[in-house]
């Protein structure tokens, strides 16, 4: 159950089912859809004041422009958050981010999400932003090239940035040699 998952309290519950209900009534997701995302939200580490101010309706805004299911739109948009270390309140954008990486290309929000768990680490490790990775997913997909085949290129082209291992050790080999 939702409540196990998220250690909510009974007041933080009733607030994230009368969530669920109203986006249910304002939405084209059931009540029962909303409450799945916003599970996934927890899951994915979003606190629950985070959820309730506007990260469920970013979430449930991105599925719907997306044409994915909520608990995906979800998984996606909390990976972004956690590799890039943003918070809660950054949701909106980042939903943004990836509904107009997709309209803006061949993409859609699923490749999206693959090309994200192949290149998010290292984007995020090597200093890009999420939203310079959005905007390289972007171009990949106006080439064509999406899904974990853009994420792959991404990130091989992000670690030839970073000095080589071989050459870097080396380097550091010649300081410590007399």
């Amino acid at each position: 159950g939702g409540k196990a998952v998220s250690g909510a309290t009974g007041e933080e519950m009733k607030g994230l089912s009368a969530l669920a209900l109203q986006l249910g009534k304002d939405t084209s997701f059931s009540a029962s859809e909303a409450a799945a995302g916003i599970e996934e939200l927890v899951k994915g580490g979003l606190t629950i004041p985070d959820i309730m101010s506007g990260a469920a309706q970013a979430t449930l805004d991105l599925a719907a422009a997306g044409g994915v299911t909520l608990p995906e739109a979800a998984t996606i948009a909390a990976n972004a958050l956690a590799q890039f270390d943003l918070k809660g309140e950054d949701m909106a954008h980042v939903a943004d981010l990836i509904a107009g990486a997709a309209n803006a290309s061949a993409l859609d929000v699923r490749d999206f999400g693959f090309s994200l768990q192949m290149a998010g680490a290292v984007a995020s490790l090597v200093g890009f932003s999420f939203d310079d990775l959005a905007q390289g997913i972007a171009v990949m997909g106006k080439a064509g090239i999406r899904g974990s085949d853009a994420g792959t290129s991404l990130k091989t082209m992000m670690l030839n940035l970073q000095p080589s291992t071989k050459a870097a050790s080396k380097a550091t080999m010649l300081t410590v040699l007399p």
